[in-house]
């Protein structure tokens, strides 16, 4: 349950990025990340590295870190500006 829900999040923040750079935004995008993800699941930041010996968590981590590449890499090619999402 907990792999689907990292999964989800991880993927409803990549289309909300891909709207705003397609609306002509290029700072302040939001950057997803497990800590956040975790803080909005009630959990301690750790919990999900913890679970990284499930295969089933361990996918959708190894997913969450994919999509955190692509974003570094769209930033570094086209010079856009990501905020985390977890700051207060």
């Amino acid at each position: 349950m907990k792999a689907a829900s990292l999964r989800k999040y991880f993927q409803c923040a990549q289309a909300r990025i891909d709207e705003l750079i397609a609306d002509g935004q290029r700072e302040g995008l939001p950057c997803p990340s497990v800590a956040d993800w975790a803080r909005k699941e009630g959990l301690n930041r750790s919990a999900p590295y913890r679970w990284a010996k499930s295969h089933d968590f361990s996918a959708a981590l190894e997913f969450a870190r994919k999509v955190q590449r692509d974003l570094n890499e769209l930033a570094l090619r086209k010079g856009l500006k990501f905020t985390l999402m977890d700051q207060p």
